[in-house]
Formats: C-alpha cells, structure tokens, sequence
C-alpha cells in the first residue's frame, strides 16, 4: 500500500505542470525540474507513511471491531489472504488513476470538489477492479456465507473512509519537511542547468 501511494504521489508531482499555469513555465524553462524535485523527496513521504501505519492499523481495526462480528472478521481475514484476494486488493490500488482529481486540486481550493473527484476515482477502480479480477468462485462463495455483499458494501465505504482520512490528515510538520527538500532539489536543479549554459 505504501509503494502505491507513494506511486500516485510521484504521478501527481509530475503531472503537475500540466494543471498549473506557473509549474507549466517552470517546467518550460527547466524541462524535468519537477521529475528532479520528486527523485529527490521520494524516500521522505515513504518514511512518513511507513512510520504512520500503525495509526491506519488503529483506524482500520476500529471500523472492523465496531461494524463486524468475529466471525465476519475471520471469513474477511480468510478472503484477503487467497488469490482473489490479493488481487482484489492489487487491483483497487493500481487502477486508480487520479489524474481529475490532481487536475481538480491545481484548480480548486474546495475541499469538496476534491473529495468528490478523488471518490469518483476510487468508484472507477472498484468498477475496473471487479471487471478484471479473475475471481475463484469458491473464494468468493466462503466470504458471502458470512458476509452478506450489502453488508461489504456498508463496512467498505467505512473503511474507505477511515483509509481517506488518514491519508489525508493534517501533517504540517511532514509537508514541511517534504517542501523543504523538494525546494533544495528544485534550486540545485536550477543552479546546475544555469551552470551548463
């Protein structure tokens, strides 16, 4: 989970210039600075991530314990650890594409509007999920004789939610850090490209 989010991120950071009118003449003027600015501050929102799990582990289990029995947490344990699985939980991370919505965040401080483009981009990679999972039925057979598919649905929205918001919680402190080594790879950048000139 962590290297697809940190997947996406990279994405954003490079598409930026393609949504934003002065990370566009950035670009322009420093062709590849933006590629520069993440190769140089990869490794922090990894850190940042990985030392933060076991907060989304606390979230996550608090969703769980409240809206399922044992016996639903057994058979979704169970589910999550076969083939269909697994690939159910590849598939949902690698087929987001949230190009709308970096597009809709260069262009809008609404909150909203983001959080609508980033679940309608989560809505099309359920959507494409189910459509390519190869599914063994027996897999499938053993969770739904425990957990109904409307009952799914209501824990997934939750623990969508649970995920969405620890993702996007405040962290100044990270952000700050992040910024500051992109901002020094961004003047090196600079520094070295005038000196080639």
């Amino acid at each position: 989970m962590v290297s697809l989010n940190v997947a996406w991120a990279e994405r954003a950071i490079v598409a930026i210039p393609q949504n934003d009118p002065e990370a566009k003449e950035l670009e322009a003027q420093y062709p590849g600075i933006h590629a520069a600015m993440w190769s140089a501050s990869k490794t922090e929102p990894t850190r940042q991530m990985e030392a933060d799990l076991p907060n989304l582990w606390s979230r996550l289990e608090n969703v769980y314990m409240a809206e399922l029995t044992e016996s639903e947490i057994g058979a979704l344990t169970h589910f999550y650890r076969t083939p269909t699985g697994q690939r159910m939980i590849k598939g949902l991370y690698e087929n987001v594409d949230l190009t709308d919505a970096v597009a809709t965040m260069a262009g809008t401080a609404d909150d909203a509007k983001v959080e609508r483009a980033v679940d309608e981009a989560s809505e099309a990679a359920r959507r494409k999920t189910v459509a390519q999972l190869q599914a063994n039925p027996a897999d499938l057979q053993a969770l739904v004789a425990v957990v109904s598919v409307d009952r799914m649905k209501s824990v997934g929205a939750k623990v969508q939610q649970a995920m969405s918001d620890w993702f996007n919680a405040d962290d100044s402190e990270g952000q700050k850090k992040i910024e500051a080594i992109m901002t020094a790879a961004a003047e090196r950048y600079i520094k070295d490209r005038e000196a080639r000139e």
